[in-house]
């Protein structure tokens, strides 16, 4: 009884050691906003980054948007465009920061936390996802359509 009790103390020791190291698994998600079919899955975990490019639909130019993970929320990081327009940021928040370049405007030092993030993909808008040293053009692969940018475990 005693040697029973001695080796449930051990597996659980190992056990809780195991888990207070173990970071646990989660995936990156785009999912069909109409269907819920998941179109990608990414094994992500914190501090992994990702980045969505498209084409402004007023300005006509690129807009890049860096996103981080951290714990269940994606943060947008930063964001960079060509010219200010219509629906593009002209105005900081806390501790952000608008840097103006030679050929670009950029905001950084951005925390805006979101569960999910939803995008309309346009076929025109030449929509792009680079995660993982890859990039997948969403618009060429799924054509227009709404999707859900979300983390699950």
């Amino acid at each position: 009884m005693k040697l029973k009790s001695t080796l449930l103390i051990i597996v659980l020791l190992i056990v809780g050691i195991y888990f207070s190291f173990y970071e646990f698994h989660k995936n990156l998600l785009i999912i069909d906003a109409k269907t819920g079919d998941t179109l990608l899955s990414f094994g992500v975990k914190d501090r992994d980054t990702f980045e969505i490019s498209f084409i402004h639909s007023v300005s006509l130019s690129p807009v890049y948007e860096y996103y981080r993970i951290e714990d269940k929320s994606i943060i947008l990081y930063e964001t960079d465009f060509s010219y200010s327009s219509a629906g593009l940021p002209t105005e900081t928040e806390d501790e952000e920061r608008l840097i103006i370049e030679k050929d670009k405007f950029r905001l950084v030092n951005m925390h805006r936390v979101f569960k999910e993030i939803n995008y309309g993909v346009v076929k025109e808008w030449d929509f792009k996802l680079y995660i993982k040293g890859r990039v997948y053009n969403l618009s060429k692969m799924f054509g227009t359509r709404r999707v859900i940018i979300t983390l699950r475990r």
